[in-house]
């Protein structure tokens, strides 16, 4: 029997690259040939030297610029009429509005389209963010409502949200608890003697909270609480919510927080910490530094955000805060500095539960079974009658 042939499409090949390559590898460990279309800039070696094919786009973040979306929807149909995949799996927003189009036209049998986190555009109440989501919303309905299509996101809050905009029914909804982690990569020794380190590993977003955490390292080492506290990660330009060089300059200049710059090496800088920090208002999807950040025993310190909580297991394995809040952050940050019986505790109920339920293996398998139900056009339903909505560890049977 062929092998199936599955294609990502994703605007970024570093977001590819972070997030979804080892979920691609696993895939490809059950059969299928997988690619990556994707906007190329420094990470092709890393993707095509674990085996996954990869097409360069063009394939813009910002907005859906009529002229450019109709050039870009152009080049879409004819790649994905020249590969013929079996399924696409295509995620964010804009992937999904012109990747089905381009699905539909080039006759794709499979078309999952996945939000990984509904993001800035539904995260943001300025002017801008509420055209997008204006402009955008009608478009995802459209994609969503296509015959061929299933729906895939990452916790129940999402489902809820799609549910409330009416772009997509519950029962639309396939729920896949993030895109898997290795438990085993993250076996590392305790945190090092000393002052802890607190460190808020993300893309350098406002709504990720990065002006928010570094606040609360003010306030705490004005009160001197013995601490040390980074932030690992850089700028997103390519986001409106992305943090300047001014903001940067501001930060370091306070000399509270340690600029880290961008970290590939997430497990050297868990080695390190003692506390991973997220203090995010944005829709987040099951955010993976909080993901890595349990499977490693690490304590977290996040806010009450949909996401945020699944990892922390509604604060019993973390502390969990009010969004834009530094003095609530300064808080649960305190208690998480100085008690380190009650960080421990926290830490490895946060870990038994993400090594039990978000490992790869899982997660490769519950996606593959949506990718088979999607190129058959089954019902939302498994061959036993049971839905495959449930996050693991819900009914699912594992």
């Amino acid at each position: 029997m062929p092998r199936r042939k599955l294609l990502f499409l994703i605007s970024e090949d570093w977001f590819f690259a972070l997030h979804f390559l080892p979920l691609a590898k696993a895939i490809a460990a059950r059969g299928y040939e997988v690619s990556v279309a994707t906007q190329v800039n420094a990470h092709a070696d890393a993707i095509t030297s674990s085996g996954v094919a990869l097409y360069p786009i063009r394939l813009g973040r910002a907005g859906l610029n009529p002229i450019s979306a109709l050039a870009e929807l152009s080049d879409l149909k004819r790649l994905y009429a020249r590969l013929r995949p079996d399924v696409v799996h295509q995620i964010a927003l804009k992937p999904i509005v012109l990747g089905t189009r381009a699905a539909a036209s080039a006759g794709i049998p499979g078309i999952v389209n996945m939000i990984a986190g509904l993001g800035y555009v539904f995260a943001d109440d300025t002017a801008r963010a509420r055209l997008i989501r204006a402009g955008i919303a009608p478009l995802l309905k459209r994609a969503f409502a296509h015959p061929g299509s299933r729906i895939m996101v990452q916790h129940r809050d999402d489902a809820a949200e799609l549910n409330r905009l009416h772009l997509a029914a519950k029962d639309a909804i396939d729920i896949v608890p993030g895109v898997g982690i290795q438990p085993h990569e993250f076996d590392i020794p305790p945190p090092p003697a000393g002052p802890p380190l607190v460190v808020l590993p993300a893309r350098l977003l406002r709504h990720k909270g990065v002006l928010v955490f570094a606040e609360a390292a003010r306030r705490l080492k004005d009160a001197g609480v013995a601490a040390r506290f980074a932030i690992a990660g850089a700028p997103d330009p390519g986001n409106p919510a992305s943090l300047t060089e001014d903001d940067l300059a501001r930060i370091a200049a306070d000399g509270a927080v340690k600029l880290m710059g961008w970290r590939d090496d997430m497990r050297a800088v868990l080695a390190d910490a003692a506390i991973i920090c997220l203090p995010t208002y944005y829709r987040e999807g099951l955010p993976k530094s909080l993901l890595e950040a349990a499977a490693a025993n690490r304590a977290i310190v996040t806010t009450d955000m949909p996401g945020s909580r699944d990892v922390v297991l509604n604060g019993e394995g973390g502390w969990l805060v009010r969004p834009r809040d530094a003095v609530s952050l300064a808080a649960a940050l305190r208690e998480a500095i100085t008690d380190p019986a009650l960080r421990a505790r926290k830490a490895q109920a946060a870990c038994d539960h993400a090594r039990t339920h978000y490992g790869i293996d899982a997660i490769a398998e519950r996606t593959t079974e949506i990718y088979e139900a999607a190129i058959a056009h089954r019902p939302r339903l498994t061959h036993s009658g049971e839905r495959l909505n449930p996050p693991l560890g819900e009914g699912s049977g594992t």
